[in-house]
């Protein structure tokens, strides 16, 4: 990487770059922007042009343009805040910015109250970049100059003559070069006397030349580099320390590990080894993303509550910016019923999820799963674990028979077939007794290993499937789906073999399926959204099964928010959370993956899709999830089979069952059997008609005969600090501030060539409007409500409903308000 001139990019057009970080280490570089640095959290020492500063929490300091600098950790972690000023697009208002010389310094214990109103400048430009609030981004030039304004005002200055301005571009001309050369050749032994003929120099005016620039010798400044370089590479490859020594131009081994120590305080061994055994204690799901710079490494922020003490310097009135928001976002609106319209299948109540098949057997599962049936009639459902060793259906005899049992599977698909639901069976996981090694997933211990014996595997699916033809008859279980495993291609995580091993295993399955009956539909391969975004892997899959002539009727994949590059995955790998987007992303990436292959011909399912792939996520749990749902479903509207919302019940295991009666998970519906606004949303798509009269962003229209139904929605997304990974803004009780803030939506519909009597129905759920998280906080936020707060919440969850008969000759106009997370249906059905 190379150690000079810094070209920053700059955000949206704005004239500044603000972004938050941690800093591992930032070698010494330079660029035109002025840069304030506020240290949100922990410490880290800084040296501007010679000099040495250890800013603590909530200091700052402003590094003047030009100004040579390189940060480094502290013994403690760090979170800062930077603001990147670019001198080119504010030279217009303020020209006399480009020679400036601030000096500003949040330790100067003289000016507290001056600093406190910078801090307040800083949190207002997170704050608003961060909510994207209708007009930020005037907003953000106005605090932007404000804050110029009074460094200018309340801060000592100087400005830079011509002759200094001219000496200092030569002079980091002359710098630049040297630290480029220094960046390519510190692997062989470079002496000052080298670098000064190079730089046609003297000795003695090179050697003051290079302090006086970088703040440190040349000799130190060179054994710093190769210590970075060396401490890179006992992370990144297995080299030996030796090795890595010679590399990085130590003379010897004697060297290297005493530099090393008195920079890292231990040795190059240890610090290889420490770092190991931090990698392997960090658990999957918590990130860390580390980002590669020119200049160094920045690593993003992980979940922790990182600006609570810069939001602190917040003017009480930004706190409540969203009781300010009294625009409208108006959408005028005109569709004429005598259009056919538009058929479409509502293939969104094709398909529903749960956790695992044992799960299936209790009588809570089934109350639930009967509730769902009833009024939002769901025609599959798939889970987990048909062949977990807690279903008890295989087992070996002590000579290595294989034994089945299909009591248990019996009883949950007896269940089932009597709600008139179809199984959308996922095989696997791997019975213990078949399993070829070790691994598992989940709290359940579901084992991910291939079987040790292919043909007892292949046996097992063979007499499973001729079982349940004899129970339910052909015609029953034709309708089925069968899902070869759970995302193989994460393999280690939730498939213990490699890729080929899966293809073969897939073909093994897939004929096993087939030899049965031809008629039955086998598929998969229910792929990570993340390999599905990357197509190599799918690509080869179907490949694989033309040139080998294996059957697959259909393609399963799944979809979430957060990403994580499966490419470059790690122990430390942190998922973001995408733009709204993605999902759509996802979808068009298999698409163009099938059409690539000529397997358009396949049909589509997404077999889980949920807005977090955390079944601890608290936005679960509130109105957010209403316009989630209805934006994706009406989005995806003839693109894709099936789209399985995961999961319809927090009656769910993977990580233990959920303490809290609102504990983010995963379903439709809670523990307690409380209907979220996830459920709703379901349950108003299931009014709409037949025909699609006109679909925008936020909005359906469409008729079934000569009744009309209109469903609309504002959708907020959550907010940049949100997906970039910090939680700090979401708590049990106060779930909504990791939002974007978004104005109230007024929709103004005309319909024409409307005539005659109707039954006028109008649906609104919104916070204030049968959001039982919302109506749970308004009681008081119960952590273990007793039966009679759950009866009460139950009859105060669910949209209010308000009716009256309308005469409506020729058109019908209305306006729908709808709040930030809102939803509101409206029906109009003929009477006369």
């Amino acid at each position: 990487m190379g150690h000079k001139y810094e070209f920053i990019e700059l955000q949206e057009n704005l004239p500044f770059k603000m972004f938050i970080n941690s800093v591992n280490y930032i070698p010494f570089h330079w660029h035109k922007e002025i840069e304030l640095i506020f240290v949100v959290e922990g410490s880290i020492e800084l040296i501007v042009e010679s000099k040495r500063y250890v800013l603590n929490e909530r200091d700052f300091i402003v590094i003047n343009s030009m100004n040579v600098h390189k940060i480094d950790k502290t013994d403690s972690e760090n979170v800062l805040l930077t603001l990147q000023i670019d001198l080119e697009l504010t030279n217009h208002y303020i020209p006399e910015l480009e020679k400036v010389i601030f000096h500003c310094n949040s330790q100067d214990t003289e000016q507290q109250e001056a600093y406190d109103i910078i801090r307040c400048y800083l949190a207002q430009m997170a704050w608003e970049l961060n909510k994207r609030v209708k007009g930020y981004r005037s907003n953000l030039v106005g605090i932007l100059y404000l804050l110029i304004g009074y460094l200018f005002r309340s801060f000592p200055h100087e400005l830079k003559d011509e002759k200094m301005i001219l000496s200092n571009n030569h002079d980091m001309e002359r710098l630049s070069q040297i630290i480029q050369y220094i960046d390519e050749n510190y692997m062989r032994k470079l002496s000052l006397n080298e670098m000064a003929e190079r730089e046609h120099l003297s000795f003695y005016y090179f050697s003051h030349f290079f302090k006086d620039k970088m703040g440190v010798p040349f000799k130190k400044y060179l054994t710093l580099i190769r210590l970075d370089k060396a401490a890179s590479q006992l992370l990144k490859t297995d080299k030996s320390v030796l090795d890595i020594s010679y590399d990085c131009g130590f003379a010897n081994n004697k060297a290297f590990n005493k530099s090393f120590k008195d920079k890292f305080g231990m040795t190059p061994t240890k610090y290889r080894q420490q770092h190991m055994e931090h990698q392997s204690l960090l658990p999957p799901s918590i990130p860390l993303i580390i980002e590669e710079t020119p200049n160094g490494i920045y690593s993003d922020v992980s979940k922790v509550n990182t600006l609570e003490n810069l939001f602190e310097y917040l003017p009480n009135e930004e706190t409540h910016v969203a009781n300010q928001l009294t625009t409208l976002d108006q959408l005028f609106v005109e569709v004429d019923v005598d259009q056919t319209g538009q058929p479409y299948e509502p293939y969104w109540q094709v398909l529903t999820t749960a956790g695992r098949a044992s799960e299936g057997l209790r009588a809570d599962w089934q109350e639930q799963f009967l509730m769902l049936k009833e009024e939002l009639d769901f025609q599959y459902i798939r889970f987990h674990g048909i062949f977990n060793d807690e279903m008890m259906v295989y087992h070996e005899s002590p000579d290595g028979k294989s034994i089945y049992n299909w009591n248990y599977v019996d009883k949950l698909y007896d269940f089932l077939i009597k709600m008139k639901t179809h199984p959308f069976v996922e095989l696997g996981f791997m019975p213990s007794s078949l399993k070829r090694s070790d691994e598992t997933i989940f709290w359940w211990k579901g084992n991910i290993a291939p079987p040790h014996d292919m043909k007892k595997w292949i046996d097992l699916v063979e007499n499973f499937i001729r079982h349940c033809i004899q129970r339910y008859g052909i015609e029953e279980v034709k309708n089925w789906y069968f899902e070869v495993w759970n995302e193989p291609d994460l393999e280690g995580i939730c498939w213990a073999g490699t890729r080929e091993e899966y293809f073969d295993f897939y073909q093994a399955t897939a004929n096993a399926i087939k030899s049965v009956s031809s008629e039955l539909n086998v598929g998969g391969p229910a792929l990570n959204y993340g390999t599905a975004l990357q197509k190599t892997w799918l690509t080869d899959f179907l490949n694989f099964c033309e040139q080998n002539e294996v059957p697959i009727d259909f393609v399963s994949f799944h979809m979430y928010s957060e990403y994580i590059d499966t490419e470059k995955m790690t122990s430390t790998s942190l998922t973001e959370i995408k733009q709204a987007t993605f999902y759509q992303e996802i979808i068009n990436s298999v698409q163009e993956t099938l059409s690539r292959v000529h397997r358009n011909d396949l049909s589509l399912h997404v077999t889980e899709w949920n807005f977090s792939l955390f079944s601890r996520n608290l936005i679960h749990d509130t109105m957010f999830m209403g316009p989630f749902i209805l934006k994706h479903v009406l989005d995806s509207i003839g693109k894709i089979q099936s789209l399985g919302f995961w999961t319809f019940t927090d009656i769910f295991e993977e990580f233990l069952a959920g303490t809290s009666i609102f504990h983010g998970g995963f379903g439709l519906m809670n523990m307690q059997g409380l209907k979220k606004p996830s459920y709703y949303a379901y349950y108003m798509l299931k009014r709409l008609g037949s025909h699609i009269l006109v679909k925008g962003e936020r909005y359906i229209i469409t008729k079934q005969n000569e009744d009309i139904q209109i469903l609309a929605f504002n959708y907020s997304h959550v907010d940049q600090l949100f997906m970039e990974g910090d939680w700090s803004g979401i708590t049990e009780k106060n779930r909504y501030s990791v939002f974007e803030l978004k104005e109230q939506l007024s929709l103004e519909l005309t319909i024409h060539n409307l005539s005659g009597v109707y039954k006028y129905t109008h649906y609104q759920l919104d916070r204030k409007h049968g959001s039982v998280f919302d109506e749970w906080l308004a009681m008081g936020a119960p952590e273990s409500p007793s039966v009679e707060e759950i009866n009460y919440l139950k009859k105060r969850s669910g949209p209010t409903i308000r009716t009256e008969q309308l005469v409506i000759d020729s058109s019908f106009q209305v306006t729908m308000e709808i709040p930030s997370f809102g939803v509101q249906l409206i029906t109009l059905n003929k009477i006369i």
